[in-house]
């Protein structure tokens, strides 16, 4: 069991952790026309955006939609995407880590000197696919951890729900890594609660 001491560390680093992904998924939004206030850009507007983004930017549009079926307006329901989207990110990197740290799965999270401060799985990645880039990398590495996770936890993992349609800068990434592997203890992530107090 984990005292109040860890406890109050774990509550402070989750709460850090999404606030960076909140901002992020913000920004990532505008990038697609879609402003925290609630305002959408018509696609007319976004001459940036490649084919494949302008149907990324529809899946996002439909998403948003299905928040407010609870009679939500614009703004609200854009802030509950930002939130959810963040959460459930956030989440799975959590429960990946807690899963590496029990041997469960391929290291996917903990970043190790001896593979270039990079985890095993994408020390892997990065070798069979050299043209990469480091993010590519990672985000190919927590995708294919999420795929494989997702035959045992369906609901959490599953990479075509709505919340994973915005996928997290390579920084933002980076920086929740870095709090879960950094200030939070490998000790703290063998503890059975764990992942209780973060959904906490």
């Amino acid at each position: 069991m984990m005292d109040k001491e860890r406890r109050n560390n774990l509550r402070r680093v989750i709460n850090h952790c999404r606030k960076i992904l909140e901002d992020d998924v913000e920004k990532r939004l505008a990038y697609f026309g879609i402003k925290a206030d609630g305002k959408f850009l018509e696609l007319s507007e976004l001459e940036h955006l490649s084919a494949e983004y302008v149907e990324i930017r529809k899946r996002i549009e439909l998403a948003i939609e299905k928040e407010q079926v609870g009679g939500l307006d614009k703004q609200q329901a854009v802030q509950r995407y930002i939130r959810h989207t963040s959460f459930t990110f956030l989440n799975r990197i959590a429960a990946l880590r807690a899963m590496e740290v029990r041997g469960l799965i391929k290291e996917t999270i903990i970043p190790r000197s001896e593979y270039g401060g990079r985890s095993l799985r994408e020390r892997e990645i990065a070798e069979a696919n050299p043209s990469f880039s480091p993010y590519d990398v990672l985000k190919a590495a927590l995708i294919q951890a999420f795929k494989e996770v997702s035959e045992e936890i369906k609901v959490l993992f599953d990479v075509n729900s709505e919340y994973s349609i915005v996928f997290p800068s390579e920084k933002a990434c980076r920086d929740v890594i870095k709090l879960l592997t950094e200030d939070v203890t490998e000790n703290d992530w063998k503890e059975d609660d764990i992942i209780g107090w973060i959904y906490q």
